[in-house]
């Protein structure tokens, strides 16, 4: 008898062990914050909005030097011989003309249009960079979904594997207590196929969280098969912020005011246009003492728009069409927005409430267990029931599980639905 209270303490030892927490030692774990790190410096769509931010900033410094003063060397050469009286009209063509100059030209009326073109450039970015933000919110978004699928898989494997090295520690002195006769051998083999049963969960478990893994690795861009163990998400319920704070809301505001850049432009290019000029070098048609041709000109040129059939008005209503479109979509994102917010917000609630109720379940297990060791004494405790104990404990720590699985893709979807 005291034999068989001694197994039996142990298999209960084993169950209070996994309540408690039992850990596998893998090493150093990998964190999520370093599989985010990773995906962001490998993804090439990211890198193409770096490089579309750079070529932005490029193109404003040649919009500014194209405003600026522009020196170019002209030279215009032509010969139109006359035969017995055929050609072209020798007053038209002065028959030969040879032309080099240096030319310089100034656009004096276009500093408005600078200004206003640089700030699109400016605007263009900020937009640029809002995309970028939110396409790295997708990345981390898909990146933490797996990681959190991995996490799942990691916690399952871990509860297993700890349960069944504790039962193989029992497996042989079980087994010579059933040679002894002191326990049936129906008894023993319940024993083992429970301990088969949980080798079994422990080996798909564990391809379940390779799987996850792989996966994961696959996502971030990284080529690496070794096994690693990844740490808690340790992601926390934050308060949403409000929609007009979010990337979506400012991207959209960067959008209005790119529209109304534009529309600016609009007018800008009916107004008065002046260029000057000036040119020095050699123009000489070789009639008349050609080696004296050298000389210089300055000049203005000045274009007034007048009537162009009524497109600038057109062009001001497509713009405001424009306009009226961004604001629709903002209200009907900022509904959407505020429902989902909402609604991740009543299913957190409930998640919590629901994980106070497995958590009094596995109170009363152990109270389960501390009452049953008392039968011990009297030797009442059947193996039978033991086992039934042990799956309904496994069943509630697996619920137990997905509930705090649940959790971390409830924050993470909030994290996604709600960027700064």
């Amino acid at each position: 008898m005291l034999r068989k209270q001694g197994i039996f303490r142990s298999i209960i030892f084993i169950v209070l062990l996994c309540i408690a927490g039992l850990h596998i030692v893998f090493g150093q774990a990998v964190t999520l914050d370093s599989y985010l790190n990773i995906s962001a410096q490998s993804s090439p769509l990211l890198k193409e909005y770096d490089n579309a931010i750079s070529i932005n900033r490029i193109d404003s410094l040649i919009l500014h030097k194209t405003f600026g003063p522009q020196v170019n060397a002209v030279s215009n050469d032509f010969y139109a011989p006359v035969a017995n009286g055929w050609g072209y009209d020798e007053i038209a063509t002065n028959i030969d003309q040879f032309e080099a100059l240096i030319s310089v030209t100034k656009d004096l009326s276009g500093k408005s249009s600078l200004k206003n073109q640089s700030a699109a450039f400016g605007l263009e970015n900020t937009s640029l960079t809002y995309q970028r933000k939110q396409v790295l919110n997708e990345i981390s978004k898909t990146v933490a979904d797996q990681y959190i699928a991995a996490y799942a898989a990691l916690l399952e494997w871990k509860f297993n594997d700890s349960l069944l090295t504790l039962m193989h520690k029992e497996d042989e002195v079980f087994k010579k207590l059933t040679e002894s006769n002191i326990y049936l051998q129906t008894d023993y083999l319940s024993f083992i196929i429970t301990v088969q049963q949980q080798q079994f969960l422990v080996s798909k478990s564990k391809i379940m969280y390779s799987d996850a893994i792989s996966s994961l690795n696959y996502l971030c861009g990284i080529h690496d098969t070794s096994f690693v163990s990844i740490s808690d998400p340790q992601l926390e319920w934050n308060l949403a912020p409000d929609f007009s704070e979010t990337i979506y809301q400012k991207q959209l505001q960067i959008d209005s005011l790119l529209i109304l850049n534009s529309d600016r432009q609009i007018d800008l290019n009916y107004r008065p246009k002046v260029d000057v000029y000036a040119d020095a070098g050699y123009l000489s048609t070789f009639q008349f003492e050609g080696y004296k041709n050298f000389g210089a000109s300055i000049g203005l040129n000045v274009t007034i728009p007048l009537y162009d059939g009524g497109q600038r008005n057109l062009e001001h209503n497509k713009t405001n069409i424009q306009l009226i479109e961004i604001q629709e979509r903002s209200d009907f994102l900022e509904r959407q927005y505020r429902q989902q917010r909402d609604q991740l917000r009543q299913q957190y609630l409930a998640n919590e409430q629901l994980r106070i109720q497995v958590q009094t379940q596995l109170d009363y297990m152990h109270a389960l267990i501390e009452a049953n060791t008392k039968l011990l004494s009297t030797g009442d405790l059947l193996v039978t029931n033991l086992l039934y104990m042990l799956n309904n404990y496994k069943t509630i720590q697996y619920e137990f599980i997905r509930i705090d699985i649940i959790k971390y893709q409830l924050i993470n979807q909030l994290n996604y639905l709600s960027p700064q």
